[in-house]
């Protein structure tokens, strides 16, 4: 399988670069693409101006975030997701009939 990112630094000269991003959008959607950017850039800058990155501490980690869900499904959404889910999904639920929909001669 093909990497899920990959990254290729594109050297023009000594002091001219680009960095060209290939993100399958199973890693990122839109809306992460647009942050991921702006926080390497914020992280670009910091580097070449030798400040310190100016991105705020993040208020959760990816571990609170599990640790949340193992919770929220411990205590009984699992077994509500799945019902729902095996429901809507339930081969035997029946075939749509639209307007206009008849036998064919």
């Amino acid at each position: 399988a093909a990497p899920l990112l990959r990254a290729h630094l594109i050297r023009f000269d000594a002091t001219h670069h680009w960095l060209a991003l290939t993100v399958h959008h199973i890693v990122s959607d839109g809306w992460s693409s647009g942050v991921m950017l702006d926080e390497l850039a914020a992280f670009y800058r910091a580097y070449t101006t030798d400040r310190p990155v100016p991105l705020a501490p993040l208020p959760i980690q990816y571990a609170d975030y599990a640790l949340w869900q193992r919770r929220w499904l411990d205590a009984g959404e699992r077994e509500r997701q799945l019902a729902f889910w095996r429901e809507r999904l339930d081969p035997q639920r029946g075939v749509l009939t639209l307007p206009g929909a008849s036998a064919r001669p």
